[in-house]
C-alpha cells in the first residue's frame, strides 16, 4: 500500500473513533445541559471539527491518488469524489447537515447523531468498495 492509501485507512480509523466519541459525549446530554456546561459543548464541537477535517483529508488523498489537482475547499473535495465516481451525488446532500452542526446546535441531537453515523457508515462502505485495493 502506498503512502496515500495508508493515510486514507488511518484517517478512516480516526473518523470512526471520533464518531464513537461524539456519540458518547452526546449520550444523555440535554440541550439545556449542552448550553449551560462548556465542557460537553466544547467536546462535541471539537469532535465535529475533527470528523470534518478527517473527511476532507481523506477526500484530498483520494483526489490526489486519481492524479487530479487538489481541491480548493471542503465542498470541492466532496464534489471531486462524486466526479471520480467514488461517492454518489446523494452523499453531497449530507454536507449542509454537517455544516449546520459545526455552526449551531441541532434541534434533535440524538436523531442527528444516528443519521450521521448511518451516513458515515454507508459512505465509508461505498467509498471503500470503490477505492483501489492496496
Amino acid at each position: 500500500m502506498g503512502k496515500g492509501g495508508e493515510t486514507v485507512y488511518r484517517k478512516l480509523k480516526l473518523l470512526s473513533g471520533y464518531t464513537e466519541e461524539l456519540t458518547q459525549v452526546l449520550a444523555g446530554l440535554s440541550r439545556t445541559r449542552y448550553e449551560r456546561e462548556a465542557m460537553p459543548r466544547h467536546a462535541a464541537e471539537r469532535l465535529a471539527e475533527l470528523i470534518i477535517e478527517a473527511a476532507i483529508d481523506i477526500n484530498g488523498e483520494l483526489v490526489l491518488a486519481a492524479q487530479q489537482p487538489p481541491p480548493d475547499d471542503y465542498y470541492s473535495s466532496f464534489l471531486a469524489l462524486v466526479q471520480l465516481g467514488v461517492c454518489d451525488r446523494r452523499s453531497l446532500s449530507a454536507l449542509p447537515r454537517w455544516r449546520a452542526f459545526a455552526i449551531a446546535w441541532p434541534m434533535n441531537m440524538r436523531r442527528w447523531t444516528m443519521t450521521s453515523r448511518m451516513t458515515l457508515s454507508q459512505n465509508s462502505q461505498h467509498c471503500s468498495s470503490n477505492m483501489p485495493k492496496p
